[in-house]
């Protein structure tokens, strides 16, 4: 297992030297357009910064709770503020669900058509439709785009917070407090307040779940560690239903339990997780299902119309960059029955396979992991663009259109950059000294996981905010690393 593992993270190396290499010298425009030399040189200063201020300045910071509050309220403020300066009239998808949800608030009546055709969004729409409901009935507020971006980056905020909180079973007090200092910094992070879709609540959902297991594990009590591992299997259940990947962390954390069996299973006892953990998600998903049939899905002749399959999206993974295709959306719904538009989309798939050869797969291929990976405003700039509720000062320095956008466009750039090369040198760090025990290595398999799925699955930049909280305390390691004298060897 050994060798196998020591194989998955230098594959993982070179995938990420690559991202790295061609995202900074070969990149191309998805947000805004870069001029390659500023930012190789930005991503450099700001590396050259960041261990300046590991070395000679986070000691001083003395207080480590109090500096959590401190960088916690501030992310958590500042999180709500620019939800609120972004603010957007709901449109694509989360604009299809938020109709839903207001329409349920305000008649108690509701068109499925759209949840028959994306059965995969039912559950983000019960949620919304839940609070708007409240929020109508008990408190008298029908401002709906103002509650659920309220609700949105409360997620966020919450998310800074479980970030923290699980940060301390990988981090020591030093890179604990520099992990705060980038939180802070995270502009990407702001943007997402306003974007109340199911890429930001995945980015909570996979942190909840590594909460739920971390404090299982710990609890010493036998009845907490149990409820613990029951919400981890509930959370689990229902992040599967919101979003896919923000359940890749449980993918990771079995591989790794795998690679290292004999270790895992000496010092925890597994059937006291499994079983647990299996009720919650057991139990979730027999009330999710029985609602979900009466409630939402009970129209089987409309289903059997408008439902999408799943090849649906393997066919835009195949297709250019992976990403949305409208026209390829057309061919396939255009069929009346869902076994026809299967069928047609499987017909699509063997047509994009065979229309490729090994040089133009593997170009294929790089260029979706330079489309997802390369963009460290994980496309937020571009849904922000999509109506907003008031246009201000702050959309014409964020958006691609903005007229100051260049005093800003180069910040989450360098920042990606910055966290991506941090996090390649403590995997070298870790290849090079054999170190494939450490549980810093399920972090590492997270991001491998997610870079194969978007090899394969519809592919895009935002898709990857879900991983970028479990990325930056991979950093936090990697400036570690570097500050010991730029030695990689222990």
């Amino acid at each position: 297992m050994k060798k196998l593992s020591k194989i998955l993270l230098i594959v993982l190396a070179l995938l990420l030297s690559w991202i790295i290499m061609t995202g900074i010298l070969d990149y191309d425009p998805i947000i805004y357009k870069y001029n390659p030399f500023y930012v190789a040189a930005g991503t450099a200063i700001l590396m050259l910064v960041e261990l300046v201020i590991y070395k000679k300045i986070i000691d001083k910071i003395k207080n480590t709770k109090i500096f959590a509050v401190v960088c916690l309220s501030i992310f958590s403020l500042l999180c709500v503020i620019f939800g609120i300066i972004f603010k957007v009239n709901p449109s694509w998808d989360m604009g299809s669900v938020y109709k839903i949800a207001q329409d349920w608030a305000n008649t108690g009546t509701y068109q499925n058509d759209y949840i028959c055709m994306y059965p995969n969004n039912v559950a983000i729409t019960m949620m919304y439709m839940i609070i708007f409901k409240i929020m109508h009935v008990i408190f008298k507020i029908s401002n709906y785009i103002s509650v659920a971006t309220v609700f949105n980056s409360l997620i966020v905020a919450t998310s800074g917070v479980l970030l923290n909180n699980i940060s301390k079973e990988f981090l020591n007090e030093k890179n604990r407090k520099m992990l705060l200092l980038n939180l802070i910094c995270m502009t990407p992070f702001y943007m997402y307040s306003s974007i109340y879709y199911s890429d930001t609540l995945s980015i909570f959902i996979s942190l909840l779940i590594m909460q739920f297991f971390l404090w299982g594990i710990r609890s010493e009590n036998k009845a907490k560690k149990c409820i613990f591992f029951i919400l981890c299997g509930l959370t689990i259940a229902f992040g599967f239903n919101i979003k896919i990947t923000s359940v890749f962390i449980v993918v990771a954390i079995l591989v790794y339990s795998i690679l290292n069996f004999k270790e895992v299973k000496s010092k925890v006892e597994l059937k006291k997780i499994i079983i647990p953990v299996l009720i919650g998600i057991v139990i979730f998903t027999a009330l999710f299902k029985f609602i979900v049939n009466i409630k939402f899905l009970n129209d089987k002749e409309k289903i059997n119309k408008n439902k999408l399959p799943y090849e649906h999206w393997l066919v835009l993974g195949l297709n250019g960059n992976g990403g949305y295709n409208q026209e390829i959306w057309e061919n396939i719904i255009k069929f009346q029955t869902y076994n026809d538009k299967k069928q047609e989309a499987k017909r699509m798939i063997k047509k994009e396979i065979s229309e490729y050869d090994s040089n133009t797969f593997v170009k294929h291929i790089t260029n979706k992991l330079k489309y997802a990976w390369s963009d460290g405003t994980y496309f937020a700039p571009e849904k922000l663009r999509r109506e907003p509720v008031k246009e201000n000062f702050m959309h014409e320095l964020v958006l691609a259109t903005g007229k100051y956008n260049k005093f800003y466009k180069y910040i989450p750039q360098i920042m990606h950059f910055s966290m991506l090369i941090y996090t390649l040198i403590y995997l070298i760090y870790i290849i090079k000294n054999n170190n494939f025990k450490t549980k810093d290595v399920i972090l590492y398999i997270l991001i491998f996981g997610f870079i194969v799925f978007f090899m394969i699955w519809e592919n895009r930049s935002r898709y990857i905010i879900t991983v970028v909280p479990m990325i930056m305390i991979l950093k936090q390691k990697g400036i570690e690393i570097l500050s010991r004298k730029g030695t990689l060897s222990e």
